[in-house]
Formats: structure tokens, C-alpha cells, sequence
């Protein structure tokens, strides 16, 4: 039907008293899916982080943005273990840095750059440890706390809030004083 004769079908249709049907508001568009993490550092000191990520992040983008939230430099290799202790490292899934760098330790063991969070870490509750500079052994528990939705005009990732204060990555040997 041309657009001219459906315009003159409606106008016909209002003359003979047909209600014309309710505008209806358009729905916003949902923003992409984001995951919300509590992050703590297994240290001596209670420290922890809130942490907000687009859920197409990767692995990768996450541990980044978890050193990051600890004024730490990423500058070591990481991997994100189903468990922490001394079972940790044979168990599985186990992504690691090594892999995209084509030097994993054993087969089964997946990358960090190309794996999204939510592929990871699907529901609340989901958990893994990140353990960050394997001579060091910073070892981070990250817990998923929600799925929610993009705001508009937020900046993706971010950190939404946070507990004590964090350790020097680099603690002052006492031969250096």
C-alpha cells in the first residue's frame, strides 16, 4: 500500500470513531551487560576492592584493571586459578598469561587476552583466584557480586569502591635503609 492511501485509511478510520492506538514510549536501549566484582588481596592486611567491568571484557582487562586498583604495575605474568594453596596450580580451568605468550606450562591451559569475563565468571557467586607475579605470589580472591546493565555516560571499567590501604608491590628490603 502506497504511503498516501494508508494515510488517507487512517484519517478515514478517525473520522468513522476508531481510537487510534496509544503512543507508547520508546524503550531506552539496555547498555551492555556489566559484571561487578569484590576483589580481595590475600595479605596481612585487609584490602579490598569493588570493581565494575563491561562483561565482553577479557581475563586480560580484568587482572589490568584489578593491579591497577592496588597501585601496582603490571609488569609480571598472572593467571586466574580456580582455587588458591598448593593444589592451585594443577588445577583446572586455569588461565594464564604464559599461554598467549605460546609458553603454557601445561596442556588444557587457556589464555587471557581473548577470554571475555563472562565466559568465566557466568553467575553471583562465581569465583576464581588471580595469582599475579609468580615469584611474589600476590594472590587476589575475585568473587562475582552482580550482572547489571551499562550506565549511560559511565566509564567502563571502574572501581566503585574499596577497603584499606595497599601494601608497597615492592617492600623496602632492610638493606636498603
Amino acid at each position: 500500500m502506497a504511503v498516501a492511501a494508508r494515510h488517507a485509511a487512517r484519517k478515514a478510520a478517525g473520522r468513522a470513531g476508531a481510537k487510534a492506538a496509544p503512543k507508547r514510549a520508546a524503550k531506552p536501549a539496555a547498555g551492555p551487560e556489566t559484571r561487578v566484582f569484590h576483589v580481595l588481596l590475600l595479605s596481612a592486611k585487609p584490602v579490598s576492592r569493588d570493581i565494575e567491568l563491561k562483561s565482553d571484557d577479557s581475563l586480560y582487562t580484568l587482572a589490568d584493571v584489578i593491579i591497577w586498583s592496588v597501585d601496582f604495575d603490571l609488569d609480571h605474568a598472572f593467571g586466574f586459578f580456580p582455587c588458591a594453596g598448593p593444589g592451585m596450580y594443577g588445577a583446572t580451568p586455569r588461565y594464564e598469561l604464559f599461554a598467549d605468550m605460546g609458553q603454557a606450562t601445561e596442556p588444557g591451559v587457556q589464555g587471557v587476552k581473548d577470554v571475555k569475563i563472562s565466559a568465566v565468571f557466568a553467575k553471583p557467586g562465581d569465583s576464581m583466584t588471580l595469582l599475579f607475579d609468580y615469584g611474589d605470589e600476590w594472590l587476589f580472591d575475585v568473587k562475582l557480586i552482580a550482572i547489571g546493565q551499562a550506565k549511560p555516560r559511565a566509564r567502563y571499567p571502574r572501581m566503585l569502591g574499596g577497603l584499606g590501604k595497599p601494601p608497597p608491590q615492592y617492600p623496602q628490603c632492610p638493606d636498603d635503609v
